[in-house]
């Protein structure tokens, strides 16, 4: 079982036993770690040490329970702090105020649950945002709402602010600082980064509550269209962001302690995805016995390293096909590196399967050998690599097709995802 799927169960464990004793040791004994392992571990996930962590929920909890009525004494009791005194001790050093203070600022809501596999949806009015921009010394300024281009969702954690700034809104510190790491080992390897604005008091995040706040400039670019890679010189702008995802990847080889997720993807297929995605979709015999046999033959010879592992195109700043930023590095880990130059192809398929005719669409296969090639100029893929690039595809696509037909509110994303396999399919001797 993987380390982050174990820590997630610690702090499932955490959240649901508050008002009793918790130690460390009983915790990493759950998990069949040493205590020294499970507090790294846990620490890189989580951004806190363990006792950190723990005593800040039961803060929150204790305050939750406050907002409606009950007296900070019996609070604080119930949360395992001895005296009111020694709660609000706890309290200040957490958060800068007395409870009284939170307790009156906000209304009474329960705490985020912490998902170590995705941030949560969080509300925040403008008037909870204007407050938080005071901290950059921001005032007076123009909020508004980010919509992805591609889909026209609203992004419910991230800000425009004055056509300046973005400020980006976490619940848990581990991604904070993972992003912020990230952007630092770009810059080193003189990559355009995307760094945080210091504080006034001259921290590169703020704490409120049990949010995380982060502000940024606005960088000169915007989100990579997929249908902009089919346009003129098509080829050449394969190769060029096949070579920046190369950059990316040599920038995170040595960051091995930003993240500590790894996950085999083709077991994921193999045990579950594959058997679902075959329920709703003709995938013909010769490529699953291929496929099959190629994973099983060369899965545990391919690379393993930090990747990006949501290489979206709308994660790719441009600026007339120039780069000027990797942002939302929230879902990375360690997996195989090919994942994301074969992910950010599927992506760009994803945008334009809808959009384009069919003799535009004609030109992907040589868009996805062309992002390889232009990887491999910089990363330089392994025999073994080069000869599962195709399945790779195959399998980012399995996980999708599979996933979304278990969901009935993603029956939009299920039938594109099964339109692009199909064309995928059609298209498997040209991605060979």
């Amino acid at each position: 079982m993987e380390n982050l799927k174990l820590i997630q169960q610690c702090l499932d464990y955490v959240e649901e036993n508050l008002t009793t004793d918790i130690t460390i040791e009983e915790l990493s004994a759950k998990v069949g770690f040493s205590v020294f392992h499970f507090c790294h571990i846990f620490k890189f996930a989580t951004g806190m040490g363990v006792m950190e962590y723990i005593t800040k929920r039961r803060i929150l909890w204790a305050v939750y329970e406050i907002t409606g009525g009950m007296k900070i004494s019996d609070a604080a009791l119930k949360y395992g702090f001895n005296t009111s005194a020694g709660f609000y001790k706890a309290f200040r050093k957490n958060f800068n105020c007395s409870p009284s203070f939170y307790a009156k600022r906000y209304k009474k809501h329960k705490p985020y649950r912490i998902d170590l596999y995705k941030e949560e949806h969080i509300m925040l009015t403008e008037k909870n945002l204007r407050n938080i921009l005071k901290v950059w010394n921001i005032k007076n300024c123009e909020i508004k709402n980010i919509i992805y281009e591609s889909t026209g969702e609203i992004n419910d954690h991230s800000f425009l602010v004055d056509n300046r700034y973005y400020l980006k809104v976490f619940t848990n510190l581990g991604t904070v600082k993972r992003n912020i790491d990230i952007q630092l080992a770009l810059l080193n390897k003189e990559l355009p980064a995307v760094l945080p604005i210091l504080t006034k008091d001259n921290e590169e995040y703020f704490t409120d509550g049990e949010l995380y706040f982060i502000l940024t400039e606005k960088v000169k670019g915007k989100p990579l269209l997929g249908t902009e890679v089919f346009a003129d010189n098509y080829e050449k702008k394969a190769y060029y962001i096949g070579e920046i995802v190369g950059k990316l990847h040599t920038a995170l080889k040595n960051q091995n302690d930003i993240t500590i997720s790894t996950k085999d993807i083709f077991k994921e297929v193999t045990d579950e995805w594959l058997q679902k995605a075959e329920r709703v979709m003709n995938i013909p015999c010769d490529i699953t016995e291929a496929y099959l046999s190629y994973t099983e033959k060369y899965k545990d010879k391919l690379p393993i390293e930090v990747i990006h592992r949501d290489l979206n195109p709308s994660n790719m700043l441009m600026d007339n096909f120039n780069l000027t930023g990797f942002i939302d590095f929230d879902l990375s880990q360690k997996s195989i590196r090919i994942f994301d130059p074969c992910y950010l192809a599927t992506g760009i398929l994803c945008d334009s399967i809808s959009q384009l005719s069919e003799a535009e669409l004609d030109k992907w296969p040589t868009i996805f050998k062309n992002i390889i090639k232009g990887y491999d100029s910089v990363a330089h893929l392994t025999d073994e690599e080069k000869l599962m690039t195709p399945f790779v595809l195959l399998n980012i696509e399995l996980i999708c097709v599979g996933f979304f037909s278990t969901q009935e509110k993603f029956t939009s994303a299920l039938d594109t995802n099964v339109k692009m396999t199909e064309f995928i399919l059609k298209k498997w001797n040209e991605i060979l």
